[in-house]
């Protein structure tokens, strides 16, 4: 059965715990409502995110408002450190570069504004060489000995966010022919932008 509830009702924690356990969890008691909401996964999600979840089960927007507004008041909800520790661990973990890192959070529905302010913050000072190197090496690539593969490890680190120009200066470190990285030239500029 759903309940209704007025905004004010809302803003005051006069709720249930079933509709949104994370507002009510101090006044909550110990209900099988909130031991489901305790064994939810837990994740970091951006505000569009969690807007769009809450949209698939609240009726009604308003209250939807509500819960993101008494969310980023009690600091549980914050884009621009989303966009920190997200930029952060694709970087050192995953060993993306930084067009990749700016692509996927700008899927997840963060601004530009704090998205460009981030993963600059997160990419000052990393050699793009070096990073695409031990994205090579995460991914077990080898140097191309044939055309064919050339082709992999480029479209591979164009696919990691690596710009074309510290992609081609690690192929001609691995001394691929001139013909072939032309002919990948050609193919980049064939490739729509984003």
């Amino acid at each position: 059965m759903t309940q209704f509830f007025s905004v004010s009702q809302c803003l005051r924690g006069e709720y249930t715990v079933m509709i949104f356990p994370c507002l009510a969890w101090e006044n909550a008691k110990p209900t099988t409502a909130k031991m489901d909401f305790m064994n939810t996964p837990r994740k970091m999600r951006t505000v569009a995110e969690l807007k769009r979840l809450l949209r698939q089960r609240a009726e009604h927007d308003l209250l939807v408002e509500v819960v993101i507004a008494r969310l980023k008041e009690q600091k549980y909800l914050n884009d621009h450190q989303y966009a920190a520790t997200y930029s952060a661990y694709r970087q050192s973990n995953e060993k993306f570069g930084k067009r990749r890192v700016i692509t996927d959070l700008k899927a997840k529905g963060v601004h530009n504004e704090v998205i460009a302010k981030v993963v600059d913050e997160a990419y000052s000072g990393v050699n793009e060489e070096k990073l695409a190197r031990e994205h090579l090496a995460r991914k077990r690539l080898r140097k191309p000995t044939s055309e064919r593969e050339t082709a992999r490890v480029f479209r591979a680190l164009l696919r990691a966010g690596f710009s074309s120009a510290v992609i081609f200066k690690i192929l001609k470190k691995w001394q691929v022919p001139d013909e072939t990285l032309d002919a990948l030239e050609g193919e980049e500029e064939n490739q729509p932008q984003e």
